[in-house]
């Protein structure tokens, strides 16, 4: 009988390590749309991992749909039609948070609870060559590199649950990225 509570101890130990592990991770992400003579809508579902109660590690996937709507030309002493342009972004990204301060409250009486972050990531995007006007490329796609490095706010909204509001800045900035620094970033984290 003592072997067999031995046993059972051990599953249980081995329970509460698998349950522990799993509680650190963490998934969400974002959805984003603009309209207009640029449409833009991307999905960027994210994982990751709670490496310590101030750090945080993960990564991600990125869809963008781009689609061009320009009714004029950019230069009026040759009139010409620009034609409409679509395509499909894809790619991927890997991230790590830093909690810098764990509760503004200790800073500022706004009871918002929040905590300050900052934030670096790596994104790769494969883009169709048409979108870099810059350099003249072979092959129909191209992986751009973008270095993002900022911080905001993640403000508590459930048990688990955080809203993200982050402000980015790329460093590897070009004329063919998709993003105008700054970068705002609206996302979950569950």
């Amino acid at each position: 009988m003592n072997a067999q509570d031995d046993k059972d101890n051990n599953k249980e130990d081995e329970k509460t390590e698998e349950e522990k592990w799993t509680d650190d991770l963490f998934f969400g992400g974002s959805i984003w749309a603009q309209f207009g003579t640029v449409t833009q809508i991307e999905i960027a579902p994210v994982a990751g991992y709670h490496i310590s109660p101030r750090f945080d590690a993960g990564l991600g996937l990125r869809y963008i749909y781009y689609k061009t709507n320009f009714q004029q030309t950019y230069d009026v002493s040759t009139p010409q039609n620009i034609p409409d342009y679509s395509s499909h972004i894809f790619g991927g990204n890997v991230f790590t948070r830093f909690v810098i301060i764990k509760d503004l409250n200790e800073l500022l009486p706004l009871k918002i609870h929040g905590r300050f972050v900052s934030h670096f990531e790596y994104e790769g995007l494969n883009m169709p060559t048409k979108m870099d006007f810059t350099e003249s490329r072979s092959g129909k796609r191209f992986w751009s590199h973008n270095y993002l490095i900022g911080g905001g706010l993640q403000q508590k909204i459930g048990e688990r649950a955080y809203l993200n509001l982050l402000i980015l800045y790329n460093l590897n900035e070009k004329a063919y990225s998709l993003y105008e620094n700054p970068i705002i970033r609206i996302g979950v984290n569950f």
